[in-house]
């Protein structure tokens, strides 16, 4: 399968010392990013965690993965990748900002939400997932605080660090992991690797987390 080049994008700097969010292995700063045009973004900066230089270098593998699966991926409903970044030596991910915050937050502040509308654009970006040619790409992680929220008020996918291609050896993630309240019970059991089914259980946990977030149907 054709790898996409990474771009290391030029302009970037970071607004906030302080990470708004952490994930697995790395933790996202806020950012801007200034073009050649002179416009000026503001972006989320995704850094690999370092507390030891072996911790580094493990976090740096996973980083790999994720940014050459990442950059696979184009569709409406997920998280786009801008490019890559290395701030003191640290590589990062750059993607958008998004003021909404994710699904979590969003609800909480929109109770009146469309919610299904936010839920038929989940199950769309995971369709197009599943539907990945040559192989289903399986996400692995699908829950409300993965889920971000556009200005527009449309929700995308993010988080692929423990995406996966199934059927190709180089692009799977070594262990099973993700989050136990929205896993389906054969992962719990530890009974079979992640795969399109499991990530549907994932996205029904998510519909019901989503549910449970409002007063409003």
């Amino acid at each position: 399968m054709a790898i996409p080049s990474l771009q290391i994008l030029q302009g970037i700097q970071l607004i906030d010392t302080q990470y708004f969010a952490c994930g697995g292995f790395a933790d996202i700063f806020m950012g801007q990013w200034l073009q050649q045009s002179g416009e000026t973004l503001r972006v989320a900066v995704k850094l690999v965690r370092k507390r030891n230089t072996n911790d580094l270098e493990r976090n740096r593998k996973r980083f790999s993965r994720e940014a050459h699966l990442w950059a696979l991926l184009r569709h409406h409903n997920l998280v786009p990748l801008h490019g890559l970044h290395c701030e003191q030596g640290i590589p990062g991910l750059v993607m958008p900002y998004y003021a909404n915050g994710d699904l979590v937050n969003y609800l909480q502040c929109h109770p009146q939400a469309d919610k299904l509308s936010l839920i038929r654009g989940i199950a769309a970006g995971l369709e197009y997932m599943h539907g990945f040619k040559p192989n289903p790409v399986i996400h692995g992680d699908i829950k409300a605080s993965n889920i971000m929220v556009t200005d527009a008020g449309e929700a995308c996918l993010a988080d692929f660090g423990l995406a996966k291609i199934l059927c190709t050896p180089g692009y799977t993630t070594p262990n099973v992991c993700g989050s136990s309240r929205w896993m389906s019970p054969e992962i719990l059991r530890g009974d079979e690797l992640p795969t399109t089914s499991s990530d549907i259980w994932s996205l029904a946990m998510t519909i019901l987390e989503a549910s449970c977030l409002t007063s409003s149907p």
